[in-house]
């Protein structure tokens, strides 16, 4: 795929799509960087799958064409605050907690960033999941298709309304 993906936050969900993206060979772990809360966590991934580890967040936004921004609900203001100068114009910014909707997002970091909602449920670890995704008005149908084919090797993609992605956090857990 020759794009740069960055992980903030790389829990559970966080690892499974890092997984299915280096096992379906759509990126190198060389392209794949990663910042967690806890230093042993980004250790312990650049060990199991060979990526890159950042001394800081903005580090990651700085070099990710697309990020993947897995922290807690209650920590996402602080992280978008953190990394809002480091985003270039383009970068696909994936978010995958409940509770924080794309316009709070979009008025964290400005407008006209591409932001991207996903809800994956848990049998993406085991690369049979399903995925809803609600995209900002800012993102090109070809740039949704490159977020829907990074999702592929886990799960299927749902194209979904943020309005309902709720009921979808509800069913999904």
């Amino acid at each position: 795929m020759g794009k740069n993906i960055g992980f903030i936050g790389c829990g559970n969900m966080g690892k499974a799509i890092l997984r299915g993206l280096l096992e379906a060979q759509m990126v190198l772990p060389k392209e794949v960087m990663v910042s967690t809360k806890r230093g042993e966590t980004s250790r312990l991934l650049a060990d199991t799958f060979g990526v890159q580890v950042a001394k800081d967040n903005g580090q990651v936004a700085h070099f990710s064409q697309v990020l993947f921004l897995g922290v807690k609900p209650f920590q996402y203001e602080d992280v978008l605050r953190e990394i809002r100068q480091e985003l270039k114009e383009h970068t696909l910014i994936i978010g995958m907690a409940a509770g924080i909707t794309l316009d709070k997002m979009e008025k964290i970091l400005g407008s006209g960033h591409k932001l991207v909602k996903i809800m994956p449920n848990t049998p993406v670890m085991v690369k049979e999941g399903v995925t809803a995704m609600s995209c900002s008005n800012a993102l090109t149908e070809e740039e949704k298709e490159v977020v829907r084919a990074l999702l592929r090797p886990i799960s299927t993609v749902v194209d979904i309304e943020e309005k309902h992605m709720d009921v979808i956090t509800g069913i999904a857990g």
